[in-house]
């Protein structure tokens, strides 16, 4: 019987001559897309590759249909469907399969862009590889808001596939080409009950099939992103994710119980854009329990090993160096703790503790006592102090010790090694490291993450000319490279040109970006995430915006930075309880049952803080600047000095509206919530906060006011 919400209109010279018969059928399913339908029609034709066919599926209402039917008129290769009714993707597709007389079936979308060379290289490649069955590629995305997004492809291999499979889709669907003849012989289509997740089904139907799925690394896709993708609303968008899940439960019941894959799907490894965005730690976990139960054969050894070294990374010697005092080694076992507690039995560690000789031995039998978690090596390495007399602290960071430029030898400490890490100790790490320690440098002197604090940026461009400053606080080191180029001299000697030159901010940071400049290779901001990242939704740096808010929500490397954000005091930062959490396994864990739940009090009761919330404010520091000013050098000095101030206050402002947006719970309580609220309203009679106030309300008059303010307060203070 005659479908009647068909209408097929067919113009197809190739079918015509029986001796012509098409080596690729190209099917494209289309609905309402008038403003780029032609582009992607444009992509196809201009193939360098042209014995094809192309199959369009459409039932558009807008004017999609009367576009393709122009290009019908010009290329007799283009075979138009069209229907009255939309009956879904997987019906258009699967029907563009029934009508396809080529060898190979080419999938194509109604708003992507394939690359000229697309066909040529993949016939090229499943010519002369026959036991591949679905051959994709990379893809490049691009959206109409000029928004850089990394690519979901992260697998290319058949082994690396088939395993990926058990998570996630890292095959693009619209730039496959496949086997007809397999799916025939098989008898597979795309399911109906798999919809919106239906290339995921087909891959994995192929897959239990024994057929083999790989990925051209090269990009042969433009994948377009816009609100109008069939993915993107939100009903088609939770029936893909409904379906994935039913398709990762299926896979992964040859190898879990339903609770275990529960388990893995909501706590391990999420449905995610890209494998590597879930812990190292989780991923080697999940992969050696489906290795050890994998009793039918369904992987080769060969197989996980080259997943498991691609994913979670290879048996490897870590040697990780800190630079401490005494005062920091409840912190330098928190961060020792982390790494061990996120640590795969792949990584094994030397640590190395640099230090001006006064470490007590009792904080070093705290160190060595974290052997219980898992045994390492440790050395404790007394510095020369002497070497930095040249090397002075800063105004700017004031709580940043002379320790800070012990980093600048640790290359010469340890000639033997090609590569180490060095580590701020007011870090925490939340996954394992094998991954970061094993990137490829290249010919850089160091591996660094940016800084994400936007000042920091500005001053680098102003000082140092510098497009890309790095944050210090992690630095995988080229230790060839830096001896080769006697890299430890120029530290030091730049650090007395930048002290001549009245630079150095933020230390020994500024010296090596001045002294590194373009010779870093910048890492995944994952591996040193600074509090600016949570203070903002725009994304001022260099990397993707995946990368970049990803980093937020999975962290590998956590650093507390700024004076007011050290977990062991203050509440400040969104994930300062992190910390607490790793105290526990360290020889301070007596302090989580006293001082976290004093700042837990703090953070969520807010029971006192209205003093110190009160000397923040603007009008406070603004007017100590004032009572500093006493000479006509600090006069000179006053304006630049305010406005300094002034930024500061506007960023951290800037920063605390994005933290409470973030984590809503953060917002602070009014002040007369707090116990010590009249202790804050004490403060507000001090001069400093009045002549702060009167300058910030009275920029232009505060001259002629300045005067009767200090007489009233005179007279307050009965003076």
């Amino acid at each position: 019987m005659k479908d009647k919400n068909n209408i097929n209109e067919l113009i197809n010279t190739k079918a015509d001559d029986k001796n012509d018969t098409p080596l690729i059928s190209v099917v494209m399913s289309c609905y309402n897309r008038q403003n780029y339908v032609a582009q992607a029609i444009e992509s196809i034709l201009n193939q360098a590759y042209t014995n094809f066919e192309f199959i369009i599926d459409d039932c558009s209402t807008d004017n999609t249909y009367k576009i393709i039917k122009k290009y019908v008129k010009r290329d007799k290769r283009i075979i138009a469907l069209r229907n009255k009714v939309n009956k879904g993707i997987v019906y258009a597709l699967n029907r563009g399969l029934k009508l396809a007389k080529g060898k190979y079936i080419a999938r194509m979308d109604d708003d992507d862009i394939s690359l000229p060379q697309r066909f040529e290289k993949q016939v090229k490649y499943m010519e002369g590889n026959p036991d591949v069955v679905v051959l994709g590629s990379d893809v490049k995305s691009f959206c109409d808001e000029d928004k850089d997004y990394s690519s979901w492809v992260d697998a290319f291999d058949a082994d690396e596939l088939a395993l990926i499979l058990n998570f996630k889709c890292s095959i693009s669907h619209p730039n496959v080409i496949i086997r007809k003849d397999f799916l025939d012989k098989h008898s597979l289509s795309y399911l109906k009950e798999y919809e919106f997740a239906e290339d995921y089904a087909l891959w994995a139907q192929v897959m239990l099939k024994g057929g083999k799925i790989e990925n051209l690394k090269e990009p042969l896709l433009l994948h377009r992103v816009s609100k109008k993708s069939i993915m993107r609303t939100s009903k088609s968008g939770n029936k893909s994710l409904e379906n994935q899940l039913k398709i990762r439960t299926h896979l992964l019941g040859r190898f879990f119980s339903k609770i275990e894959i529960d388990d893995i799907t909501k706590n391990k490894i999420k449905p995610s854009f890209r494998l590597e965005d879930n812990k190292i730690k989780d991923i080697y976990e999940v992969l050696s329990k489906m290795k050890e139960r994998d009793e039918k054969g369904f992987y080769t050894k060969k197989a996980y090993e080259k997943f498991i070294e691609k994913f979670v990374g290879k048996k490897q010697r870590m040697h990780i160096f800190f630079s401490i005092n005494d005062s920091f080694a409840q912190h330098l076992c928190v961060l020792i703790a982390s790494i061990i507690k996120n640590s795969t039995p792949l990584d094994e560690f030397n640590f190395y503790v640099l230090n001006k000789g006064d470490l007590s031995e009792e904080s070093k039998r705290n160190i060595q006592s974290l052997k219980a978690l898992k045994d390492f090596e440790v050395e404790f390495i007394e510095v020369d102090y002497t070497l930095f007399d040249e090397c002075h602290t800063s105004q700017y960071c004031a709580h940043i010790s002379k320790e800070a430029y012990f980093r600048y030898i640790i290359p010469q400490l340890k000639p033997s090694l090609e590569k180490s890490l060095y580590l701020d100790c007011d870090i925490v790490v939340e996954d394992s490291l094998n991954l970061l320690y094993n990137t490829d440098l290249k010919d850089n002197y160091v591996g660094v993450v940016e800084d994400f604090w936007e000042y920091a940026r500005i001053i680098y461009k102003k000082d140092y000319n510098l497009n890309n400053g790095f944050n210090s606080g992690v630095l995988l080191i080229n230790n060839k490279k830096c001896l080769e180029d006697n890299i430890i001299e120029k530290l030091f000697f730049n650090t007395e040109i930048l002290n001549l030159q009245e630079t150095i901010r933020w230390v020994e940071q500024d010296v090596l970006n001045y002294t590194f400049n373009n010779k870093c290779l910048f890492l995944n901001p994952k591996y040193n995430v600074q509090y600016s990242i949570f203070t903002s939704d725009n994304n001022a740096t260099n990397y993707k915006d995946c990368d970049y808010f990803n980093s937020r929500y999975r962290p590998t490397i956590i650093h507390f930075t700024g004076e007011l954000l050290k977990p062991w005091q203050y509440t400040s930062h969104p994930l300062w309880h992190r910390y607490w959490h790793y105290i526990k396994f360290t020889p301070y864990a007596h302090l989580y049952e006293s001082k976290y739940k004093e700042l837990y009090n703090v953070s969520n009761l807010r029971l006192y803080g209205a003093a110190d919330r009160i000397k923040q404010r603007l009008s406070y520091k603004i007017g100590e600047e004032l009572l500093k000013t006493r000479n006509f050098k600090r006069a000179l000095s006053l304006l630049p000095r305010i406005i300094k101030v002034k930024k500061l206050y506007k960023e951290q402002q800037k920063a605390y509206r994005a933290m409470v947006k973030l984590y809503p719970h953060l917002k602070l309580h009014p002040l007369s919530h707090y116990l010590d609220y009249h202790e804050a309203e004490r403060i507000k009679k001090h001069l400093s906060y009045k002549m702060g106030n009167l300058l910030v309300k009275h920029p232009f008059t505060f001259v002629f006011k300045a005067n009767k303010v200090y007489k009233e307060w005179k007279k307050e203070k009965g003076r």
